[in-house]
């Protein structure tokens, strides 16, 4: 092993040629891909190199994630008085918008260790400049920044710079540059497809009146779509939609197709410029009056990134909230709906409605959860034992929760109809692995350590010489976040094996005699079984169902039969097919943990439920 690290994500080589990589393993520098595009340029490459596995092991880095979680909740605890403004703690609402973020640098930080251990002398990396924070999912530079001002003065860090790509944008940045162009200005601006653009002035909205909001962003709409037609069912015209962070094109398709009003919110506060200077005092109390050395080493090591919530993050959601109270206090509706995906930009509008007393409700961005939810809703709507148990792990009361018997979305994304009569040999063994995305691109997280997933991938795509004309095995990957790199690394023959992403879960289902959960856990799992399929959970991760973001992953380990270890999965298999008691026994298994966390036909319908408690 060389001592010296170049350590790369796939976007950083699309300002550099390829050949960087083996001009740098020429100069003595040993590789490390940090994301599945990475890993899969190397190894079309034909180069070596690791992985975060090789460099923090499964211990240290459920270490890393516990203290990330820790911090995310706790981090701003000595500044918190000045941190909260209109009785809203913004670092406790906006957690969800610094998760990755903390567990990047938590994470980074071991890596630090691992560095320093193995000896090496020298690091070079890619950063962009302007520094990019990290908000959400979005590509960062915080693993950077942090990992050159802990090291700078133990080993020699080298950058390659990065411009960020003009079409490259932290996400809701454009939604923040129209709040700065309406600055002087005090009201709400929707936008509909009759008339355009215009202003709703706190002495004319009485549109809101007595009405049902629904407040949501773009990437809602589609899983919201079944909500959004119980509720005009049971309400007829009382519903509006705000839709936030999204396309003009978009809330014409959806006014037209429900006939209700859809509007496009862009708001602004004239307190926004000063609002800033108390969230910079909270962070000097911060520094200043904390005797923890690495929350102090992250302020300071990152503070560009804080800098960007304090400066325009913060101040804009707090003009935000303002407008959302001014509004509902003089124009009262009758209820207002979120998601529960937990992104303050919704939640803002639910804590206004809170303070006014007027109901609040939390509809499932989806089902299968697998960590910490927090939502500031009165009442949380949720569909399976399985998520009650979740909230309730994540500390919400019981008593806030509620239970419907049609609240799931059965395709959560856009899908399309396909039936390819070659993969329906009724004599094969048909298996169907479902998988999730193991790392982010751009972000110092793996949900999923990518070496373990790889591993996985290989033993199914080597199934034992004597039985493998009888096998077809289809691969159904996220539809939103499909990971086509990591198959790819692991073999390029596996990519034949790879259904369309828009094909339907349940039509894959309904395809397969088996289901394979490759590190797998959440809302496939629950299709699964209403679909009456046995289930094989092929772990290979395993800090999977220890630590984010599968913390709660053991509530649906009980719908099938569990694997770790590798030599094991193809014998399970066969005797699977072979073994009809066997079968027959984990066919038993998934239909257990049906009646026990999915069947919920004793459950009252959505649409009961709220007529009963909305006046």
């Amino acid at each position: 092993m060389s001592n010296k690290l170049l350590i790369f994500y796939g976007a950083d080589l699309s300002q550099y040629s390829k050949e960087i990589l083996r001009k740098a393993i020429k100069d003595g520098f040993d590789l490390i891909a940090l994301d599945s595009k990475a890993s899969f340029i190397a190894e079309e490459m034909k180069l070596p190199y690791t992985m975060i596995d090789a460099w923090i092991n499964e211990e240290k880095m459920m270490q890393a994630k516990k203290k990330a979680s820790n911090y995310s909740l706790e981090w701003f605890f000595c500044g918190k008085e000045l941190f909260t403004i209109n009785g809203i703690c913004w670092p406790l609402l906006d957690r969800h918008a610094m998760y990755w973020f903390w567990n990047s640098v938590c994470i980074a930080d071991a890596f630090c260790v691992a560095v320093l251990e193995k000896g090496i002398k020298e690091i070079k990396l890619f950063q962009n400049f302007p520094l990019r924070p990290s908000v959400y999912i979005e590509a960062n530079d915080v693993h950077g920044v942090y990992i050159q001002n802990t090291l700078k003065e133990k080993i020699k860090i080298s950058i390659l710079k990065l411009s960020p790509q003009r079409l490259v944008k932290i996400k809701f940045k454009i939604f923040y540059k129209k709040i700065r162009k309406y600055l002087k200005e005090y009201y709400l601006y929707v936008i509909n497809k009759k008339n355009n653009t215009f202003g709703i002035s706190k002495e004319n909205i009485n549109e809101i009146n007595k009405k049902l909001l629904l407040v949501a962003h773009a990437f809602d709409l589609y899983r919201l779509e079944h909500h959004i037609k119980e509720i005009q069912k049971c309400f007829k015209n009382r519903i509006i939609v705000f839709v936030i962070d999204s396309e003009q094109k978009i809330i014409d398709e959806y006014s037209k197709k429900y006939s209700i009003p859809f509007y496009c919110i862009n708001f602004n506060s004239k307190g926004y410029n000063n609002t800033y200077k108390r969230f910079v005092s909270a962070y000097k109390s911060v520094c200043n009056f904390n005797n923890d050395r690495f929350l102090k080493r992250v302020l300071e090591s990152t503070k560009y990134h804080f800098l960007y919530f304090f400066i325009e993050r913060w101040p804009c959601l707090n003009a935000l909230f303002n407008v959302w109270y001014d509004i509902l206090k003089y124009h009262k509706a009758s209820a207002l709906f979120i998601s529960n995906v937990e992104v303050a930009e919704s939640m803002v509008a639910a804590e206004a409605a809170n303070k006014l007393n007027i109901p609040t409700f939390s509809l499932p961005h989806g089902v299968g959860i697998t960590r910490k939810i927090l939502m500031n809703t009165n009442k949380i709507f949720y569909n399976f034992n399985t998520d009650k148990e979740g909230y309730i792990r994540s500390g919400i009361h019981p008593n806030t929760l509620v239970g419907c018997n049609n609240l799931m979305s059965i395709n959560e994304y856009p899908v399309s109809n396909f039936y390819d009569k070659k993969n329906h040999n009724s004599k094969q063994w048909k298996i169907l692995v479902l998988t999730a995305i193991t790392n982010h691109p751009g972000i110092f997280f793996p949900s999923i350590y990518p070496g373990a997933q790889i591993k996985a991938l290989k033993i199914i795509e080597a199934p034992p010489k004597d039985i493998i004309d009888k096998i077809s095995v289809f691969i159904k990957v996220h539809p939103g976040f499909p990971d086509l790199e990591i198959i790819k690394t692991a073999s390029t023959n596996l990519t034949k094996s790879i259904l369309p992403i828009s094909m339907p879960l349940e039509q894959a289902l309904q395809m397969c005699d088996l289901v394979i959960a490759l590190n797998y856990s959440g809302v496939g799992i629950i299709h699964s079984v209403r679909n009456k399929k046995p289930i094989i959970h092929f772990l290979t991760d395993n800090t999977f169902g220890k630590v984010d973001p599968y913390e709660y992953a053991d509530l649906y380990l009980n719908s099938g039969l569990l694997i770790t270890n590798t030599d094991e999965f193809w014998p399970v298999i066969q005797r699977f097919f072979n073994d009809n008691l066997f079968a027959e026994n984990l066919k038993n298994k998934a239909e257990v943990f049906y009646q026990e966390n999915v069947n919920i036909t004793g459950l009252k319908t959505f649409g009961e439920v709220i007529k009963e408690l909305i006046n």
